[in-house]
Protein backbone atom coordinates (compact mmCIF):
# COMPACT_ATOMS: atom_id res chain seq x y z
CA UNK A 1 0.00 0.00 0.00
CA UNK A 2 1.16 3.69 -0.95
CA UNK A 3 2.23 5.75 2.38
CA UNK A 4 0.31 8.16 3.95
CA UNK A 5 2.29 10.83 2.25
CA UNK A 6 2.21 10.21 -0.86
CA UNK A 7 1.48 13.43 -3.13
CA UNK A 8 -1.72 13.60 -4.57
CA UNK A 9 -1.22 14.03 -8.29
CA UNK A 10 -3.44 15.01 -11.06
CA UNK A 11 -4.30 12.85 -14.15
CA UNK A 12 -1.79 13.28 -17.02
CA UNK A 13 -3.70 11.48 -19.87
CA UNK A 14 -0.45 9.76 -20.55
CA UNK A 15 -0.61 5.71 -20.68
CA UNK A 16 0.86 3.71 -17.37
CA UNK A 17 1.64 1.29 -20.41
CA UNK A 18 4.64 3.07 -21.56
CA UNK A 19 8.76 2.36 -20.77
CA UNK A 20 9.19 3.33 -17.21
CA UNK A 21 11.59 5.89 -19.37
CA UNK A 22 9.34 7.67 -21.81
CA UNK A 23 6.30 7.50 -18.98
CA UNK A 24 9.12 9.52 -17.15
CA UNK A 25 9.62 12.08 -20.08
CA UNK A 26 6.02 12.79 -20.89
CA UNK A 27 4.89 13.10 -17.17
CA UNK A 28 7.81 15.98 -16.43
CA UNK A 29 6.89 17.91 -19.44
CA UNK A 30 2.68 17.73 -18.78
CA UNK A 31 3.38 18.12 -15.03
CA UNK A 32 5.85 21.43 -15.76
CA UNK A 33 2.92 22.71 -18.39
CA UNK A 34 0.51 22.14 -15.40
CA UNK A 35 2.74 24.51 -13.03
CA UNK A 36 3.26 26.68 -15.79
CA UNK A 37 -0.80 26.92 -16.59
CA UNK A 38 -0.51 28.47 -19.83
CA UNK A 39 -3.69 30.26 -21.48
CA UNK A 40 -3.77 29.86 -25.39
CA UNK A 41 -0.57 30.22 -27.86
CA UNK A 42 2.16 27.06 -28.62
CA UNK A 43 4.07 24.64 -27.19
CA UNK A 44 6.69 23.47 -28.98
CA UNK A 45 7.98 19.56 -28.53
CA UNK A 46 11.69 18.85 -29.74
CA UNK A 47 12.84 15.62 -29.24
CA UNK A 48 9.99 13.71 -27.35
CA UNK A 49 10.16 10.07 -27.49
CA UNK A 50 6.54 10.04 -28.71
CA UNK A 51 4.33 12.46 -29.07
CA UNK A 52 2.61 13.98 -26.07
CA UNK A 53 -1.68 13.62 -26.16
CA UNK A 54 -3.14 17.11 -26.79
CA UNK A 55 -5.42 16.12 -23.79
CA UNK A 56 -2.94 16.35 -21.73
CA UNK A 57 -2.40 20.10 -21.98
CA UNK A 58 -6.06 21.79 -22.76
CA UNK A 59 -6.08 25.33 -24.19
CA UNK A 60 -2.57 25.18 -25.87
CA UNK A 61 -1.30 23.83 -29.37
CA UNK A 62 1.21 21.29 -29.30
CA UNK A 63 3.90 21.03 -32.45
CA UNK A 64 6.37 18.38 -32.63
CA UNK A 65 9.50 18.77 -34.15
CA UNK A 66 12.13 15.97 -34.52
CA UNK A 67 13.00 16.17 -38.54
CA UNK A 68 16.81 15.60 -38.80
CA UNK A 69 17.44 16.36 -34.52
CA UNK A 70 21.16 15.93 -34.33
CA UNK A 71 24.56 16.35 -36.10
CA UNK A 72 27.95 14.56 -34.89
CA UNK A 73 29.78 17.21 -36.73
CA UNK A 74 30.66 21.06 -35.41
CA UNK A 75 28.58 23.08 -36.87
CA UNK A 76 28.79 26.92 -38.09
CA UNK A 77 24.98 27.62 -37.16
CA UNK A 78 21.73 25.84 -35.87
CA UNK A 79 18.67 27.15 -37.29
CA UNK A 80 14.95 25.93 -36.85
CA UNK A 81 12.63 26.80 -39.17
CA UNK A 82 10.26 29.45 -36.87
CA UNK A 83 10.10 32.62 -36.29
CA UNK A 84 11.35 34.69 -32.91
CA UNK A 85 9.15 34.48 -30.05
CA UNK A 86 6.43 32.60 -31.64
CA UNK A 87 6.09 29.43 -28.72
CA UNK A 88 4.82 30.43 -25.40
CA UNK A 89 7.04 27.67 -24.53
CA UNK A 90 10.29 25.60 -26.10
CA UNK A 91 10.43 22.16 -24.33
CA UNK A 92 14.23 20.35 -25.40
CA UNK A 93 14.07 16.52 -24.51
CA UNK A 94 16.73 14.66 -25.43
CA UNK A 95 18.67 17.61 -27.58
CA UNK A 96 21.57 18.38 -26.10
CA UNK A 97 23.47 14.99 -26.62
CA UNK A 98 22.51 14.34 -30.25
CA UNK A 99 24.87 17.36 -30.98
CA UNK A 100 28.48 17.77 -31.13
CA UNK A 101 29.64 19.71 -27.92
CA UNK A 102 31.16 22.41 -30.00
CA UNK A 103 26.97 22.88 -31.30
CA UNK A 104 25.07 22.51 -28.19
CA UNK A 105 25.49 26.28 -27.51
CA UNK A 106 24.03 27.44 -30.90
CA UNK A 107 21.32 24.86 -30.49
CA UNK A 108 20.47 26.63 -26.98
CA UNK A 109 20.50 29.93 -28.56
CA UNK A 110 18.08 29.38 -31.08
CA UNK A 111 15.44 27.44 -29.29
CA UNK A 112 15.83 31.02 -26.32
CA UNK A 113 15.10 32.82 -30.01
CA UNK A 114 12.03 30.99 -31.12
CA UNK A 115 10.85 31.35 -27.54
CA UNK A 116 8.45 34.02 -26.07
CA UNK A 117 8.35 33.20 -22.59
CA UNK A 118 10.09 29.65 -21.48
CA UNK A 119 12.30 27.22 -22.16
CA UNK A 120 12.73 23.97 -20.17
CA UNK A 121 15.65 21.52 -21.50
CA UNK A 122 15.76 18.04 -20.09
CA UNK A 123 18.75 15.79 -20.04
CA UNK A 124 21.56 13.44 -19.00
CA UNK A 125 24.05 15.52 -18.14
CA UNK A 126 28.37 14.55 -17.84
CA UNK A 127 29.06 13.15 -13.89
CA UNK A 128 31.30 9.79 -13.00
CA UNK A 129 27.85 8.03 -11.76
CA UNK A 130 26.13 8.19 -14.96
CA UNK A 131 29.22 6.94 -16.35
CA UNK A 132 28.95 4.33 -14.34
CA UNK A 133 25.64 3.56 -14.66
CA UNK A 134 25.87 3.70 -18.26
CA UNK A 135 29.11 1.31 -18.59
CA UNK A 136 26.74 -1.20 -16.65
CA UNK A 137 24.10 -1.24 -19.10
CA UNK A 138 26.53 -1.55 -21.97
CA UNK A 139 27.57 -4.29 -20.31
CA UNK A 140 23.81 -6.29 -19.76
CA UNK A 141 23.69 -4.98 -23.96
CA UNK A 142 26.43 -7.12 -25.11
CA UNK A 143 26.28 -10.08 -23.38
CA UNK A 144 22.70 -10.29 -24.68
CA UNK A 145 22.73 -9.07 -27.83
CA UNK A 146 26.49 -8.73 -28.81
CA UNK A 147 26.43 -5.21 -29.25
CA UNK A 148 26.96 -1.83 -27.55
CA UNK A 149 23.70 -0.75 -26.19
CA UNK A 150 22.90 2.03 -28.98
CA UNK A 151 22.13 5.05 -26.29
CA UNK A 152 25.65 4.26 -24.82
CA UNK A 153 27.23 4.58 -28.38
CA UNK A 154 25.52 7.41 -29.08
CA UNK A 155 26.64 9.38 -25.65
CA UNK A 156 30.53 7.97 -25.43
CA UNK A 157 30.71 9.28 -29.25
CA UNK A 158 29.70 12.65 -28.85
CA UNK A 159 29.74 13.03 -24.74
CA UNK A 160 27.25 14.17 -22.16
CA UNK A 161 26.42 18.37 -22.08
CA UNK A 162 27.44 19.61 -19.00
CA UNK A 163 24.97 20.84 -16.53
CA UNK A 164 27.17 24.06 -15.70
CA UNK A 165 27.71 24.57 -18.53
CA UNK A 166 24.09 24.69 -20.12
CA UNK A 167 22.63 26.81 -17.36
CA UNK A 168 25.11 29.28 -18.21
CA UNK A 169 24.22 29.39 -21.50
CA UNK A 170 20.50 29.37 -20.44
CA UNK A 171 21.23 32.12 -18.37
CA UNK A 172 22.55 34.06 -21.27
CA UNK A 173 20.33 33.53 -24.22
CA UNK A 174 16.93 33.61 -21.59
CA UNK A 175 17.85 36.41 -19.47
CA UNK A 176 18.00 34.52 -16.00
CA UNK A 177 19.53 31.84 -14.86
CA UNK A 178 17.07 28.54 -15.17
CA UNK A 179 15.71 26.48 -12.40
CA UNK A 180 17.55 23.09 -12.02
CA UNK A 181 15.71 20.31 -10.20
CA UNK A 182 16.67 16.39 -10.38
CA UNK A 183 14.17 13.77 -12.05
CA UNK A 184 14.23 10.21 -13.01
CA UNK A 185 16.07 7.99 -10.23
CA UNK A 186 19.15 6.41 -11.99
CA UNK A 187 19.06 3.46 -10.45
CA UNK A 188 15.27 2.55 -11.17
CA UNK A 189 16.33 4.05 -15.06
CA UNK A 190 19.20 1.47 -15.39
CA UNK A 191 17.57 -1.66 -13.63
CA UNK A 192 14.64 -1.05 -16.21
CA UNK A 193 16.62 -0.38 -19.23
CA UNK A 194 18.57 -3.33 -18.74
CA UNK A 195 15.33 -5.38 -18.24
CA UNK A 196 14.17 -3.84 -21.61
CA UNK A 197 17.99 -5.19 -23.23
CA UNK A 198 16.93 -9.02 -20.92
CA UNK A 199 13.63 -9.60 -21.45
CA UNK A 200 12.83 -10.32 -25.59
CA UNK A 201 14.70 -12.83 -25.21
CA UNK A 202 13.04 -14.76 -23.11
CA UNK A 203 9.22 -16.44 -23.34
CA UNK A 204 6.92 -14.03 -22.26
CA UNK A 205 9.94 -11.72 -20.88
CA UNK A 206 7.77 -8.78 -22.98
CA UNK A 207 4.72 -9.60 -21.25
CA UNK A 208 6.61 -9.52 -17.41
CA UNK A 209 8.74 -6.09 -18.83
CA UNK A 210 4.97 -4.37 -20.02
CA UNK A 211 3.42 -5.33 -16.77
CA UNK A 212 6.24 -4.35 -14.29
CA UNK A 213 6.02 -0.64 -16.22
CA UNK A 214 2.23 -0.59 -15.75
CA UNK A 215 2.89 -1.17 -11.68
CA UNK A 216 5.51 1.33 -11.62
CA UNK A 217 4.35 3.91 -13.79
CA UNK A 218 0.71 3.90 -12.10
CA UNK A 219 2.54 3.77 -8.61
CA UNK A 220 5.81 4.92 -8.08
CA UNK A 221 7.04 6.40 -11.56
CA UNK A 222 5.87 10.09 -10.90
CA UNK A 223 7.59 10.47 -7.82
CA UNK A 224 10.63 8.53 -8.50
CA UNK A 225 13.29 11.38 -8.39
CA UNK A 226 15.68 10.34 -5.68
CA UNK A 227 19.07 11.26 -6.08
CA UNK A 228 21.25 10.01 -7.95
CA UNK A 229 19.10 10.81 -10.92
CA UNK A 230 19.85 9.96 -14.84
CA UNK A 231 17.92 13.45 -15.89
CA UNK A 232 18.24 16.81 -14.99
CA UNK A 233 15.35 19.45 -15.70
CA UNK A 234 16.13 23.25 -16.30
CA UNK A 235 13.42 25.48 -16.79
CA UNK A 236 14.02 29.29 -18.07
CA UNK A 237 11.95 32.34 -17.84
CA UNK A 238 12.38 34.82 -20.92
CA UNK A 239 12.60 38.40 -20.59
CA UNK A 240 13.17 41.14 -17.69
CA UNK A 241 11.46 38.86 -15.23
CA UNK A 242 13.39 35.09 -13.77
CA UNK A 243 10.88 32.79 -12.94
CA UNK A 244 8.27 33.65 -10.41
CA UNK A 245 9.17 32.07 -6.99
CA UNK A 246 5.74 30.17 -6.63
CA UNK A 247 6.44 28.23 -10.25
CA UNK A 248 10.17 27.13 -8.74
CA UNK A 249 8.85 25.70 -5.53
CA UNK A 250 6.19 23.98 -7.52
CA UNK A 251 8.71 22.74 -9.76
CA UNK A 252 11.19 21.68 -6.75
CA UNK A 253 7.93 20.12 -4.97
CA UNK A 254 6.94 17.95 -8.17
CA UNK A 255 10.45 16.90 -8.78
CA UNK A 256 11.18 15.76 -5.37
CA UNK A 257 11.13 11.82 -3.97
CA UNK A 258 7.72 12.32 -2.38
CA UNK A 259 8.69 10.51 0.83
CA UNK A 260 8.11 7.16 -0.33
CA UNK A 261 11.60 5.76 -0.87
CA UNK A 262 11.29 3.02 1.38
CA UNK A 263 8.43 1.66 -0.97
CA UNK A 264 10.63 2.81 -4.01
CA UNK A 265 13.38 0.68 -2.99
CA UNK A 266 10.74 -2.24 -1.94
CA UNK A 267 9.71 -2.28 -5.97
CA UNK A 268 13.60 -1.90 -7.05
CA UNK A 269 14.66 -5.30 -4.97
CA UNK A 270 11.34 -6.34 -6.54
CA UNK A 271 12.94 -5.55 -10.07
CA UNK A 272 16.26 -6.70 -9.07
CA UNK A 273 14.83 -10.45 -7.98
CA UNK A 274 13.29 -10.52 -11.89
CA UNK A 275 16.63 -9.46 -13.34
CA UNK A 276 18.57 -12.02 -11.11
CA UNK A 277 16.01 -14.12 -12.66
CA UNK A 278 16.32 -14.13 -16.25
CA UNK A 279 19.93 -13.97 -15.78
CA UNK A 280 19.87 -17.47 -13.77
CA UNK A 281 18.05 -19.09 -17.02
CA UNK A 282 19.98 -19.51 -19.89
CA UNK A 283 18.10 -17.34 -22.46
CA UNK A 284 16.81 -19.82 -25.82
CA UNK A 285 18.88 -17.45 -28.19
CA UNK A 286 21.03 -15.02 -26.86
CA UNK A 287 21.68 -13.01 -29.97
CA UNK A 288 18.82 -13.04 -32.56
CA UNK A 289 19.68 -15.08 -36.27
CA UNK A 290 19.90 -11.47 -38.04
CA UNK A 291 22.25 -9.89 -35.92
CA UNK A 292 24.01 -13.25 -35.32
CA UNK A 293 24.41 -13.08 -38.87
CA UNK A 294 25.81 -9.44 -38.79
CA UNK A 295 28.46 -10.11 -35.87
CA UNK A 296 29.75 -13.12 -38.75
CA UNK A 297 30.08 -10.94 -40.61
CA UNK A 298 31.53 -8.21 -38.38
CA UNK A 299 34.07 -11.07 -37.44
CA UNK A 300 35.01 -12.08 -41.26
CA UNK A 301 35.98 -8.52 -41.84
CA UNK A 302 37.71 -8.06 -39.04
CA UNK A 303 39.57 -11.21 -39.72
CA UNK A 304 40.57 -10.43 -43.48
CA UNK A 305 41.52 -6.91 -42.22
CA UNK A 306 43.82 -8.36 -39.59
CA UNK A 307 45.86 -10.28 -42.64
CA UNK A 308 45.89 -7.52 -44.55
CA UNK A 309 47.30 -5.20 -42.16
CA UNK A 310 49.61 -8.24 -41.28
CA UNK A 311 50.99 -8.24 -44.65
CA UNK A 312 51.00 -4.42 -45.04
CA UNK A 313 53.39 -4.77 -42.04
CA UNK A 314 55.51 -7.43 -43.46
CA UNK A 315 55.80 -5.34 -46.64
CA UNK A 316 56.53 -2.65 -45.19
CA UNK A 317 59.34 -4.26 -43.43
CA UNK A 318 60.75 -5.82 -46.63
CA UNK A 319 60.89 -2.33 -48.06
CA UNK A 320 62.71 -0.86 -44.93
CA UNK A 321 65.42 -3.79 -45.09
CA UNK A 322 66.05 -3.20 -48.84
CA UNK A 323 66.13 0.31 -48.54
CA UNK A 324 68.87 0.08 -45.92
CA UNK A 325 70.95 -2.86 -48.09
CA UNK A 326 70.64 -0.80 -50.66
CA UNK A 327 71.89 2.01 -49.24
CA UNK A 328 74.37 0.38 -47.30
CA UNK A 329 75.96 -1.24 -50.92
CA UNK A 330 76.22 2.26 -51.92
CA UNK A 331 78.25 3.49 -49.29
CA UNK A 332 80.84 0.83 -49.23
CA UNK A 333 80.87 1.32 -53.13
CA UNK A 334 81.44 4.81 -52.82
CA UNK A 335 84.17 4.61 -50.09
CA UNK A 336 86.25 2.26 -51.79
CA UNK A 337 86.19 4.12 -54.47
CA UNK A 338 87.55 7.20 -52.20
CA UNK A 339 90.48 4.99 -50.91
CA UNK A 340 91.51 3.65 -54.25
CA UNK A 341 92.44 6.96 -55.57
Amino acid sequence: MMGADRRVLHDLHVSTDLSFSTFQILAAVSEALGILNLTGGRVLLVGMPMPLPQEAVPGVELVHYNHALGSDEPLQGVHLPFEDSSFALVVACHALEKFASSSRPLLLRELARISGNFLLVISPFDSPIIATGLGALDEIHRSVQGLSHPLVGQLRKLGLPSLDATRIAMAADMGYAPEVVPMTSLRSWALFEMLECVAPVFDRGRVTLSRLNRFYNTRLGRIDHGQPTFRHLLLAHKGSKPLKAGVAKALRETFSPGGSEAEIQTARDLLRLVLDGFAEVEAPMAVPQDKLKNLRRLEELERKSNIQARTIEHLNNEIYYLKNASNSVSTVTRIRKFFSR
